[in-house]
């Protein structure tokens, strides 16, 4: 009774017109440090009747599947993970313990919907929320209560129903245990970021407490565990536990690295890879085709080939891991919460540290990684810290990094880098240098020795172009040597390796990008393909994908050259434009018919461009029907000879000139991902964005790179070029 008159309780956020809200904090009881009394997390007083205040955030969400076999499905399986996903945007109260840094993210909606309780228990103008951080060391089992602080509503009854709450805050920066992130500093933001400025030891377990200060009861906060282990989906998936499954939740907090986070990850990610290719092969197949051998075991991803030490040599995996294992310990040395700037650069004259900054490159996503990759590379080289450009945070919205190299939190003084050089003579021993060093056509052929032309302290790298392979193939190259005769590396793979060494997509993110699946029935009338069914494709050995990237012309991304051609001349127009393309993967198939007969496998063309009428046009006459996403019809597979086309149908935006910098970079790096999937790949010379995606997904292949208007047979291997060749075009590799 008292879970339905909860969910009866409409509580909203009105954040328009007169009657905006400006959410303010005020914290108070901060720091109390190491109190006497002992709090346990999980213990609860008793409820008064009818008190709707100690409810626990998931109490309503419990995980019960309706599932009539003993054993759960892929597509349920994969639904786990989707409503997790979901948990996790709407947590109330989502806290981390990484790299020595704690932090929470507050939903404030949530935290009304879920804890504020029933209007009619409540009267009054003003409620507080108290939260209490209560630790313990590994080794122990009491939690004591270390600090506290206490979130300050203003109330406003709107009916029987609905209230307005205000969060006060303009009071919080008088108090310096808890940092407000700028970027959350908006007073209409429903999700509030906060750090804990100070340090704990890395052998804490935490958990915390709630409780609103006009009742008695206190409480535990939850929330979803996140990545969730292949164990916890074992679990579900045999029946080992039933129906709660309390692995998809936590309430103690453990430190961890970015390194351990990495790992935790990409252990996620193959596992849900697993689940995607279960759920595509659990269709039933036409009696017509014979399901192969092969497609018992799905294609690899290009995350899983770099665990190959035939791919990525042992040498290699020794070399970054020596690497990153000191970046861990010096980011952990020298960013002391308690250390002033002047005692930061006290420790870094100490340990003798030098620093590599990369800058991010005012245009688009391709140069801003190749750029990124290379600043990579040289930092390990020369055994200089890599930091990351505070401009481009968001970038850790989509991707996962493997090192701890955010500027603001590693070295926060740099911005403040000529206060802490006042007064000082530039020869003075606490003096620290700096430079810049860009990167750009004048200087392309040029071969640095990093540590003898840059003895500065800081440098800082500018520009849009890589230059990994001409490091390691130029004969005056000082680390040719070592790269290719000591690392046993290759100018082939030697991008890729690097890129997985420290990047990884989240797969909250791919999870919430294939979320969306268009069903057989709905998909009759649509045109191209949703994400998920692009990524089923990919990962299935029934289909040999052959990539292909076409970089328009500008003016095919507006109206305004589409609006002066009839239809029928338009589609003639981009055909004419880019039939180069798909004459190029025809020969490919022609090229590949033994080996397709011999597998069995249906060829495919996926299809990147960004230029949508292109995919529009070559979708409207060439796309891969629905029915032969799952099964092979005849009609699927007697033309194996032609070529379908694999594509989504939806706008691609520009980072450079999109206001939704988030959504364009999930759109692209979710590219990058399925284009690694691909056997063969057909790219825009004048382009750097399939050229990386072609170097990030380890194949080692040869490559078709041709330009719009260019006319190229791709029947014999002569056509094709080295990816070393292809790494001197546009703006290398």
């Amino acid at each position: 009774m008292v879970r339905l008159m909860c969910r009866k309780i409409r509580i909203s956020f009105i954040r328009n017109g007169w009657t905006i809200l400006s959410a303010i904090f005020i914290v108070h009881a901060v720091c109390k440090y190491i109190l006497p009394s002992h709090v346990n997390p999980s213990s609860k007083q008793k409820q008064p009747p009818l008190d709707f205040r100690n409810l626990s955030i998931y109490s309503t969400d419990k995980i019960t599947l309706k599932i009539n076999t003993s054993q759960s499905t892929s597509n349920e399986l994969l639904m786990i993970y989707n409503q997790q996903v979901s948990r996790l945007a709407a947590a109330s109260f989502l806290p981390t313990y990484q790299n020595n840094r704690l932090r929470f993210k507050l939903n404030i909606t949530s935290i009304a919907t879920h804890l504020f309780g029933i209007i009619d228990n409540f009267k009054g103008l003003n409620r507080h929320l108290r939260i209490a951080c209560v630790r313990k060391f590994q080794n122990t089992t009491a939690f004591h209560e270390v600090w506290s602080f206490t979130l300050s509503f203003l109330v406003k009854t709107i009916d029987v129903k609905q209230v307005n709450l205000t969060l006060q805050y303009e009071t919080f920066a008088a108090y310096s245990l808890i940092r407000l992130p700028i970027s959350a500093a908006n007073k209409q933001a429903d999700v509030i970021n906060i750090e804990i400025n100070r340090t704990f030891p890395i052998d804490i377990v935490f958990s915390f407490t709630y409780q609103w200060t006009d009742s008695d009861v206190v409480n535990s906060f939850k929330w979803p565990e996140w990545p969730l282990q292949r164990a916890c989906i074992e679990s579900i998936e045999y029946r080992i536990t039933q129906n709660d499954f309390p692995c998809l939740f936590n309430n103690t907090l453990t430190h961890l690295t970015s390194r351990q986070v990495f790992i935790a990850e990409r252990t996620a990610l193959i596992c849900w890879l697993d689940k995607q290719y279960d759920a595509s092969i659990s269709y039933p197949f036409s009696a017509e085709y014979t399901l192969p051998s092969k497609a018992k075991t799905r294609r690899l991803s290009p995350i899983e080939l770099s665990l190959n030490t035939t791919i990525c040599s042992p040498e290699f995996n020794n070399w970054i891991s020596t690497y990153q294992q000191w970046h861990e310990n010096i980011t952990t040395t020298i960013s002391h919460s308690s250390m002033t700037f002047e005692q930061q650069r006290d420790r870094i004259l100490d340990l003798n540290i030098r620093f590599l900054l990369y800058e991010k490159p005012t245009t688009g996503i391709a140069d801003r990684i190749l750029h990124l990759m290379t600043t990579y590379l040289v930092a390990v080289l020369t055994n200089r810290l890599f930091l990351f450009d505070s401009n481009w945070l968001e970038f850790f919205d989509i991707m996962h990094s493997k090192l701890n190299f955010e500027q603001t939190h590693v070295i926060p003084w740099y911005s403040s880098l000529h206060i802490l050089n006042a007064n000082l003579s530039v020869n003075h021993s606490k003096y620290i240098t700096s430079q810049t060093h860009a990167t750009s056509f004048r200087n392309i052929d040029k071969i640095y020795d990093y540590d003898k032309e840059f003895p500065e302290r800081i440098l800082l790298f500018q520009g849009h172009m890589g230059r990994i392979v001409q490091i390691m193939i130029s004969n005056t190259s000082i680390y040719r040597k070592f790269l290719t005769d000591d690392l046993h590396m290759s100018p082939d793979n030697m991008f890729g390796c690097l890129y997985h060494s420290l990047l990884i997509h989240r797969l909250a993110t791919l999870i919430e990008s294939t979320s969306t699946t268009i069903s057989d029935t709905s998909f009759t009338d649509k045109l191209g393909h949703s994400p998920q069914q692009m990524l089923r494709v990919m990962l299935s050995p029934m289909f040999f994908p052959i990539g292909i990237q076409v970089r328009g012309l500008d003016t095919l991304n507006n109206n305004d050259f589409s609006d002066r051609l009839s239809g029928a001349a338009r589609e003639e127009t981009f055909i004419n434009l880019f039939k180069s393309y798909i004459g190029c993967a025809r020969d490919i198939i022609v090229r590949n018919q033994a080996l397709l007969d011999n597998s069995g496998q249906l060829p495919v063309g996926f299809l990147l461009s960004n230029a949508i009428g292109v995919r529009k046009i070559f979708l409207k006459h060439w796309q891969l029907p629905p029915h032969c996403l799952h099964s092979f019809k005849k009609d699927c597979y007697k033309i194996r000879h032609a070529l379908y086309i694999l594509s989504n149908p939806d706008p691609v935006l520009h980072i450079s000139y999109t206001s939704q910098s988030i959504l364009a970079l999930q759109q692209a790096m979710f590219d990058i991902f399925l284009f690694g999937f691909c056997e063969r790949h057909i790219i825009t010379t004048d382009s750097g964005f399939g050229r990386i995606a072609v170097f990030v997904s380890l194949e080692g292949r040869n490559i078709y790179s041709m330009s719009m208007d260019e006319m190229l047979s791709c029947r014999n291997d002569s056509q094709a070029i080295s990816l070393v060749d292809s790494a001197y075009h546009w703006s290398g590799i």
